[in-house]
């Protein structure tokens, strides 16, 4: 019963190092490395006037595309869609991003977290049309399922709170957290989004990665802006650039992945069009398919 999940598999014939990693470093706060980058847009500006001018709308942005290149680089690299609970390793299921909505960009507008299920095989019109739908049903809602439950539960006194909240970790460590929590709340997702720019950030500070929940994966990136660019023969240019920050769970995989799944995020972003194209998935999506609560890793 326990270490099986219905948000995931649990991943067997890991090498011993990676089976020692959760004991030796026991938590995500101690385990996180940052990655800093620096996107060149130029190609990504182009591509959102093109689109709109096809679709005779402005519905698409730059968002759409970081957030479309990063969900396609962990469709085909889903090292990156694991997490790690009560010590084990687990391929999540779902391809999942959680991001922040505000009716106004004030103080005093209160923050609602937007969840988003992608399939493996949408391309950046899919990605675009989803984040739309998204974000008008959060600014339309008056209250969602996480506050609502969070109102609950914050009706008790502060020392029935801590323990609750401990035990609902606990359950998650042990894959029997009930699905109307997980399945309601932002942190058990494949990765966390947080879109600087649209608060005036130039630069993306790097974000920590939440304890609770189940995503081993946050991006942070700033306003799109320009920079005066050397080239490595000294030809000075002006280009678009958009600033961003990734941090991951080192656990989950290895730097030699990471490095691959990074440029591959970066590629899709800086050269939007390809997101058109269909994507080669590899065949862990239709293992996740197959029935049966555990994926064996073949070495």
């Amino acid at each position: 019963m326990f270490h099986r999940r219905k948000d995931a598999k649990l991943i067997t014939g890991l090498s011993q190092i990676n089976r020692m990693f959760p004991y030796i470093m026991r938590d995500k706060i101690g385990s996180q490395v940052y990655v800093p980058l620096k996107l060149y847009m130029d190609n990504a500006v182009d591509f959102v006037k093109q689109k709109s001018i096809e679709h005779g709308s402005r519905d698409f942005s730059y968002f759409d595309i970081l957030v479309a290149g990063v969900m396609r680089a962990i469709a085909q690299k889903p090292q990156l869609n694991r997490f790690i609970k009560g010590r084990h390793y687990y391929q999540r299921r779902d391809l999942s991003a959680t991001f922040i909505v505000k009716k106004k960009l004030t103080e005093e507008d209160e923050e609602r977290q937007a969840i988003i299920k992608f399939e493996p095989s949408d391309n950046f019109e899919d990605y675009s049309r989803k984040l739309r739908k998204a974000i008008n049903d959060m600014r339309t809602m008056e209250e969602d399922d996480e506050e609502k439950i969070m109102k609950v539960i914050l009706t008790m006194p502060t020392p029935i709170v801590n323990l609750v909240t401990r035990f609902i970790m606990k359950l998650d460590d042990w894959g029997l957290m009930p699905s109307f929590l997980s399945e309601s709340d932002g942190m058990h997702t494949s990765i966390y989004i947080a879109n600087l720019g649209s608060i005036g950030f130039d630069d993306a500070p790097f974000h920590h990665i939440y304890e609770w929940g189940t995503g081993s994966v946050f991006l942070t990136f700033g306003r799109l802006h320009k920079e005066r660019i050397f080239s490595k023969d000294g030809t000075e240019s002006v280009r678009h650039v958009m600033n961003a920050g990734v941090t991951i769970d080192e656990r989950i995989s290895e730097g030699i992945f990471y490095a691959n799944a990074i440029r591959l995020f970066k590629k899709y972003v800086e050269h939007p069009q390809l997101l058109d194209e269909e994507p080669e998935l590899p065949d862990l999506w239709e293992k996740m398919k197959e029935p049966g609560k555990t994926i064996h890793l073949k070495r």
